[in-house]
This record gives C-alpha cells, sequence and structure tokens, in this order.
C-alpha cells in the first residue's frame, strides 16, 4: 500500500474498508500471536471439558473467520496493485 500512496485507480468501498484492517495488523503484531493463544487455550479447554465435536468445530469456524477476512483483504489489495498499478 505504501508504493502506491494509497490510492488507486479504482477506489471503493471494500478497498476502503481494508486498508485500516490492514494498517492495525501490521502495525500491532501481536495481535496474531494473542489471537492464536486464545485459539489454543480455547481448544485445549474444549478437550479438558470433553466436548461435543460440533462444539469443537464451530469454535474453530468461529475463530477461522477474522484470519480469512484478513487474507482476502491481503489478497484483494494485492491483486488491485497488480492489475490496476502496473509499473
Amino acid at each position: 500500500m505504501e508504493r502506491s500512496g494509497r490510492q488507486f485507480d479504482y477506489m471503493d468501498s471494500v478497498t476502503i474498508r481494508h486498508m485500516p484492517m490492514i494498517d492495525a495488523v501490521q502495525g500491532h503484531l501481536v495481535y496474531p500471536v494473542g489471537y492464536l493463544t486464545l485459539l489454543l487455550a480455547t481448544f485445549i479447554w474444549l478437550e479438558w471439558r470433553k466436548a461435543r465435536a460440533w462444539i469443537v468445530w464451530t469454535t474453530f469456524v468461529i475463530f477461522a473467520l477474522p484470519p480469512i477476512d484478513y487474507i482476502w483483504a491481503c489478497l484483494a489489495l494485492g491483486t488491485r496493485l497488480a492489475v490496476y498499478n502496473p509499473p
């Protein structure tokens, strides 16, 4: 994003929504570490409580949504740089 000056040829609402999320994660690298720690602690607790399989899978899906959204945002902006801002 810095190479393009945070300006793209095609600035839609999705692009504007993705930029602060990427900035927040890149500015505070402890967020993913804390999130992973919380995920592992939750799975250990669920294993200790002998939770049913559907509860474990539901927990996994809920925890997987924010990282998937972040990866999607990075890929969307990365392809915008490649497609809309040729060198």
